[in-house]
């Protein structure tokens, strides 16, 4: 009789438990809708890092992290989601994503490819393309041989490389709007453009 109401005890524990851990998941989805991801990330974290940690709390971090533009921190609840069964195929993907920006390209393409065989889905073949060029570069040539700088008419002091269109000519982009270039690089008129 003691050990059938220990055991009862111990199941309405593990009930409420995950009960609880159902709240916080679903008032962090919440936090994340609303773009808190520090709220989620403070709601979850605890859950998240409990040895019988649910999947989805792991997750959730995850993205929290990945959204803030927190790639290292991201990777590492990736990589716990994925030791846990059950994990979203999604999980790979972002997976793929980070560690291709980082210059790890045959675990991304591995992440990818795992991706596709459980999602079926063809739009991740260019980033596996990608991994397949960058690692076929690197291979045939010495990465000394490049040098990036920057170009005077096109690059800020802030490194910035982008154009922007503005009043019809194309200008380089300045994060100061008063110190803009005066001289525009091309005229946009009709269906041509001149220099």
């Amino acid at each position: 009789m003691k050990k059938i109401c220990i055991s009862l005890l111990l199941f309405t524990v593990g009930l409420t438990a995950i009960a609880q851990t159902d709240e916080i998941i679903q008032r962090a989805k919440s936090r994340m809708q609303n773009l808190e991801y520090n709220a989620a990330i403070q709601l979850l974290e605890k859950s998240a890092n409990r040895k019988t940690a649910k999947v989805e709390a792991v997750e959730m971090v995850g993205d929290c992290y990945r959204l803030m533009g927190n790639n290292d921190k991201a990777l590492n609840y990736y990589r716990k989601a994925i030791a846990i069964e059950g994990v979203s195929p999604e999980v790979h993907r972002h997976t793929g994503g980070i560690l291709l920006s980082q210059g790890k390209y045959e675990e991304a393409k591995t992440h990818f490819q795992t991706y596709i065989a459980s999602n079926g889905e063809a739009d991740i073949r260019l980033q596996i393309a990608t991994c397949d060029t960058a690692m076929s570069w690197m291979a045939q040539q010495d990465s000394s041989v490049f040098m990036v700088s920057l170009l005077p008419k096109v690059n800020s002091r802030y490194s910035d490389w982008g154009t922007e269109l503005f009043k019809g000519n194309v200008q380089p982009h300045a994060r100061q709007p008063e110190r803009a270039y005066r001289q525009p690089l091309y005229h946009l008129s009709g269906t041509g453009r001149q220099k």
